[in-house]
C-alpha cells in the first residue's frame, strides 16, 4: 500500500472491521480454537517475545501469557484506534502499538511472529 491507501484504511476500515468483529473479539479463547495458540502447543513453543500483526486487542497475546508466563514480551500491532484503546483496557500486560503493517517501528528481533486472522 502507499501512504495514502494507509491513511484511508486507518481512517475508515480498521475501526469498521474492529466493530464488525467486536462480538468474536470479546469471546473468551481458548488454546483449542486457536490456531497459533494450537501449534504452540503442539510443538511446545516458548518464545520469550511476541509480535502479532493484526492482533485486534491482543486477546490471543493475552492467552499466551496466562498459558506460558508473564514474563513473555508481547506486542499487539493494529491499525485501528478502538481495537487497540479496547485492548489496553482489557489486556495490560500486552504492549501495543497502533500502525500499519506497513509501519512497525520495532528494530529489534522477536523470537515469534504471529500475522493470522
Amino acid at each position: 500500500m502507499n501512504d495514502e491507501q494507509d491513511r484511508i484504511f486507518r481512517e475508515t476500515e480498521a475501526d469498521h472491521f474492529f466493530e464488525r468483529n467486536r462480538a468474536f473479539l470479546e469471546k473468551k479463547h481458548y488454546a483449542s480454537e486457536d490456531l497459533p495458540l494450537r501449534i504452540m502447543e503442539m510443538y511446545n513453543l516458548r518464545p520469550g517475545s511476541v509480535l502479532e500483526i493484526g492482533a485486534a486487542t491482543g486477546y490471543r497475546l493475552a492467552a499466551i501469557h496466562e498459558l506460558y508466563g508473564r514474563d513473555i514480551r508481547a506486542v499487539a500491532i493494529d491499525a485501528s484506534e478502538k481495537a487497540v484503546a479496547e485492548g489496553k483496557r482489557l489486556f495490560p500486560d500486552v504492549e501495543f502499538c497502533c500502525c500499519p503493517a506497513t509501519d512497525i517501528p520495532y528494530q529489534e528481533p522477536f523470537e515469534m511472529v504471529i500475522v493470522h486472522s
